[in-house]
């Protein structure tokens, strides 16, 4: 049971054609909070996470900066590109 007493649902995650998502670069960020609640702006997207998820995601970006970048062949190539991903049974 999670701490609102309802039962966690586990599913697994598959990414579709991820490589064929256009990226979309943003140099406008805005975090805000209420609680337990974060809402993070970035450009255009604006996300909503639970505190617990914050931290993963904090985590995650912080392991990511401090891996050194792959070297590519190219300024248009991807398979140099290093990905990593939270796995968590939380929502």
């Amino acid at each position: 049971m999670t701490l609102r007493g309802h039962k966690e649902i586990t599913l697994p995650l598959e990414w579709i054609d991820f490589d064929e998502t256009p990226i979309l670069f943003a140099n406008h960020f805005l975090a805000q909070h209420q609680l337990e609640e974060f809402l993070l702006s970035m450009g255009l997207a604006r996300v909503g996470l639970m505190r617990h998820r914050m931290v993963e995601l904090i985590a995650l970006l912080q392991n990511a900066l401090e891996r050194p970048a792959p070297l590519t062949a190219g300024a248009g190539d991807c398979a140099g590109r290093r990905s990593q991903v939270l796995h968590s049974k939380r929502g």
